[in-house]
């Protein structure tokens, strides 16, 4: 067996997507010994106006934010819960699913297990993508449906993907960015 027929063959095994979890985790966990979880900054706007709804104010996320309302409305849980910082959970499980979105995509796309799982861990390991993880921001929210809505969209022999359609408006209303997302999938 080759080198290069080895490795395939590792990609594309339940063996590397353990190592790639593990890793994962431990990348999570080495960023919150370096930032902790980020509460301040820009997520005071959005906590502040998940506690006003809840106090049933809708000011701030009907005119202050409404770009940004499907997160406020996603921390309202957990401010409910008396903790905003367990909305890390969710979006650590956003983040897995969006891997395994981003994995089945490119499964679909290349017919390779193997490429398929690097394109998830590289998707868990990416830097850019888990500093936001730990933070109360819009971001973690709106990369990890975005993906998520292009791969149901995407979806071969869905005749209407109403997984798709259902993600639309939360996509765009998680962060203004979302149209991006949003447009080309409604095109």
């Amino acid at each position: 067996m080759s080198a290069r027929s080895s490795l395939t063959t590792f990609l594309g095994s339940r063996g590397f997507v353990a190592v790639a979890l593990v890793a994962h985790f431990l990348f999570l966990f080495a960023l919150y010994r370096t930032q902790g979880i980020i509460t301040d900054l820009e997520a005071e706007k959005y906590i502040g106006a998940a506690a006003d709804l809840l106090n049933g104010d809708t000011h701030d996320l009907l005119h202050r934010y409404p770009g940004y309302g499907m997160y406020v409305l996603f921390l309202v849980p957990f401010t409910l819960l008396g903790d905003v910082r367990l909305a890390i959970i969710a979006q650590v499980l956003l983040g897995l699913w969006a891997a395994w979105a981003l994995r089945s995509l490119v499964l679909r796309l290349t017919g390779s297990k193997a490429w398929a799982q690097l394109g998830g861990a590289l998707l868990l390991l990416s830097y850019v993508v888990h500093s936001w993880t730990l933070t109360l921001f819009s971001e973690p929210l709106i990369s990890a449906l975005g993906i998520v809505l292009i791969e149901r969209a995407t979806r071969p022999g869905d005749r209407f993907p109403w997984s798709a359609v259902l993600l639309m408006p939360v996509v765009l209303f998680a962060r203004p960015i979302g149209i991006l997302f949003v447009a080309p999938v409604a095109a």
